[in-house]
């Protein structure tokens, strides 16, 4: 006190330019003491969960008959019954268990006091989540959002009826008129037709991902045959390179390398040992014409598919 003292004496101006920031600053102090929103489930709630309780509730397993993916299977609950009791929220089984630390069990990560009370807040605003489908119960159909329930992925495949064009002469096949058909809503048509010359290398390039040669080039352009083009085709499929050509898009999408370790030195290449089984193996499936949901199972279960 007694440097304000001294200060209003002899510096009044800096004591009113003090006053003036205090009550600058005042609405702000006031603002910042604003309520914190509470957790939602997506954000907050769910990656507590995945690692700490989904792998025996509602991932790898259903132990006890529980799952706690949504919301509404938390209080649809299990065996011991519900794990969030409306009624009472505070004396939820979920938090009970883990807070008296029987879950998760001694074996796996236990959570720690601040996802501890993240999870109190939560249940104590009422257990909210922003998505309809985490609050529904997943037996209750109506927990689907429409625009979730008629996504393609989800439709029985049928067979729709081929539009009918005013092109007719540049559509030989069906998928022709379903494109000519779209071009035409914007007043599009197909290019004109290239001749063999250029058909020929965009069909290796596509297919092979290599140039044909000066001799199969001219052959092509010289067979009179009606069947030409498809014969050309079927070759090009059959050949080993079709494999390696579209392989390295599966491959890349898993991320294959032939090699070990950085980048840091060029002069330093290490090969992963027996590494190139799995890409020659990829690329066999493709040449084999192997179905494409025999290719995923096999790539998941590997081995276990084997007795």
């Amino acid at each position: 006190m007694l440097w304000f003292h001294r200060d209003i004496e002899n510096r009044p101006i800096r004591f009113g330019a003090m006053i003036g920031l205090a009550c600058l600053l005042a609405p702000v102090a006031a603002r910042g003491a604003e309520p914190v929103a509470p957790p939602r489930f997506e954000e907050d709630i769910l990656p507590i969960l995945t690692q700490h309780c989904l792998k025996c509730h509602g991932l790898e397993a259903r132990q006890a008959n529980l799952d706690l993916r949504t919301v509404g299977l938390m209080r649809k609950g299990g065996e011991s019954g519900p794990a969030l009791d409306a009624a009472a929220l505070d004396k939820s089984l979920l938090l009970e268990r883990i807070v008296d630390r029987s879950m998760p069990p001694k074996k796996e990560l236990p959570l720690d006091d601040q996802k501890l009370a993240t999870m109190r807040r939560w249940i104590a605003a009422g257990a909210p989540a922003d998505n309809p489908e985490a609050r529904a119960d997943a037996s209750d159909a109506s927990s689907i959002a429409p625009d979730a329930r008629n996504f393609w992925a989800f439709q029985r495949l049928k067979r729709p009826a081929v539009p009918t064009v005013a092109a007719r002469d540049r559509a030989r096949t069906p998928i022709d008129a379903f494109l000519l058909a779209k071009l035409a809503e914007r007043g599009l048509s197909f290019s004109p037709e290239i001749d063999r010359r250029r058909w020929i290398r965009r069909t290796y390039l596509d297919l092979v991902g290599l140039l044909p040669s000066a001799v199969e080039v001219d052959k092509f352009v010289h067979d009179a045959s009606p069947d030409a083009y498809e014969r050309l085709v079927d070759g090009l499929l059959a050949s080993p390179h079709f494999g390696e050509r579209w392989g390295r898009h599966w491959l890349d999408w898993c991320g294959y390398v032939d090699v070990i370790g950085d980048d840091t030195d060029r002069e330093i290449t290490k090969i992963s040992a027996g590494k190139w089984r799995y890409r020659d193996w990829v690329v066999g499936k493709l040449n084999e014409n192997a179905p494409l949901d025999r290719v995923v199972l096999e790539q998941l279960a590997g081995d276990e598919l084997v007795d």
